[in-house]
């Protein structure tokens, strides 16, 4: 029995080990999709856009007529009785005459001419309809950005570490060579001072790019709803990803889903004024009704009268409040409709500025990126250089400090060059999103 016990442990054990152990081959078009699949706010916007396609289909079903059915039933007494002249009795004897009711109604009416209550409702519902398809598309929209965002950050600093472990290592490559330049002659305490603080300085940068390197990832993690345990491997790099997103220019503002959904807002108020304005006349209707009662002396018994109703005809309802309730919605409502549409001037302009300023950024930083590649190919060649000529003694510990920094920072800046230019790539995609 024990060596059961011992060998479901080491499944156990493994089998724990090999999930922890899983690997997730990541790349852009991947998480974007999972992230989608996964993320809660896309669930929401779907949720509210089958919500207000049922609202539209409710307020048009106002269109048919309404059907109510009522059954009642009912003891009543009358003193004097009016049914003693059935029986044959004197009404003056002041008798108490006892009877049950019972019967059905059944009454029809259809809305005639509501003087614009009805067609402005079904507009609102309509543009309701709209606004909700479109913030469909706006939340996928943003919740691509945020993850493409996510998944740039930690190619970002995947690269960032790369470099501080590289640099370090030229570090250590420096300190060969100053082995090296002893077999030529004594070397100053200073120098060898200066390559130890070099090779130290180093260290806590790797450590930091590390770390930053793991919380882009854990936050990554956490938006595509993936266990802590899973290693993620980016399957793509910045430089790839700079040449493979495209963003095309020029743009029509009226075709972009953020301006479609500042102007559906401003119709949506539009037709609720008209509908507040429609409550100062009445509604026009057409009703029908018909119903049918029986009289008893007794519950459930046989009875002695039935009746039948039956009623059509024309009604004009209308109700208006004496303290100016409708004037004062009418003149919100108003209120409301011109702030919607200074919100959409306002807008789609500052849209249209963003988008401009969005591509002239994008179009110096391709420009700088040609640049900041030059500049890593000449400081390469610079350190390479240098280390050979430290070897001999040619130049100082510090001008090949020098030069090595250089070329780190020059490799750091054209990852950061590559890191905003798919930023700000993303931001004009998100913008640019189609109604």
């Amino acid at each position: 029995m024990g060596n059961y016990i011992k060998i479901g442990f080491a499944f156990m054990t493994f089998s724990i080990s090999v999930i922890a152990s899983e690997q997730l081959d990541l790349s852009l078009k991947k998480a974007v999709k999972m992230a989608i699949e996964r993320n809660e706010r896309s669930q929401i916007a779907r949720h509210e856009l089958r919500q207000a396609q049922l609202n539209y289909k409710q307020v048009r079903s106002n269109i048919f007529p309404t059907i109510t059915a009522e059954l009642t039933t009912q003891k009543s007494s009358q003193k004097p009785s009016l049914f003693s002249v059935i029986t044959g009795e004197d009404p003056a004897t002041n008798k108490l005459f006892d009877n049950y009711t019972q019967g059905g109604t059944i009454n029809i009416v259809q809305p005639v001419y509501t003087f614009g209550r009805f067609t402005g409702a079904l507009e609102a519902a309509k543009f309701q309809r709209e606004i909700a398809k479109t913030n469909q598309k706006v939340t996928i929209s943003n919740i691509k950005a945020i993850v493409s965002q996510q998944y740039f950050n930690a190619l970002f600093y995947k690269q960032l570490y790369d470099i501080s472990k590289n640099s370090y290592q030229n570090t250590l490559d420096n300190r060969k060579a100053l082995q090296k330049r002893i077999s030529f002659g004594r070397i100053s305490q200073d120098q060898n001072l200066k390559m130890k603080a070099d090779i130290f300085s180093r260290k806590p940068a790797l450590i930091e790019s590390q770390r930053q390197y793991e919380y882009a990832l854990s936050q990554l993690k956490n938006f595509l709803k993936l266990d802590e345990n899973i290693k993620i491997n980016l399957e793509e790099s910045l430089k790839n990803l700079v040449e493979v997103e495209k963003v095309e220019e020029p743009y029509n503002l009226s075709n972009l889903a953020f301006s479609s959904l500042l102007k559906n807002q401003f119709a949506l108020y539009k037709s609720l004024e008209t509908i507040t304005s429609s409550d100062y006349y009445p509604t026009l209707s057409l009703f029908g009704s018909y119903g049918k009662t029986f009289y008893a002396e007794e519950f459930m018994g046989d009875s002695f009268l039935n009746q039948d109703t039956t009623a059509v005809g024309l009604k004009l309802s209308w109700s208006f409040s004496t303290g100016g309730e409708e004037i004062y919605a009418h003149s919100k409502a108003k209120i409301q409709t011109t702030i919607k549409q200074l919100e959409y001037e306002k807008g789609t302009r500052e849209l249209d500025r963003n988008l401009k300023d969005l591509f002239y950024q994008m179009d110096k930083l391709i420009e700088k990126k040609q640049s900041l590649s030059e500049a890593v190919n000449v400081a390469s060649q610079s350190y390479n250089a240098s280390l050979r000529s430290f070897s001999n003694g040619s130049i100082t510990q510090t001008q090949l400090n020098d030069r090595e920094l250089l070329f780190t920072n020059n490799k750091i800046a054209y990852a950061k060059n590559l890191l905003e230019i798919l930023l700000i790539k993303n931001q004009i995609k998100t913008y640019s999103t189609i109604k």
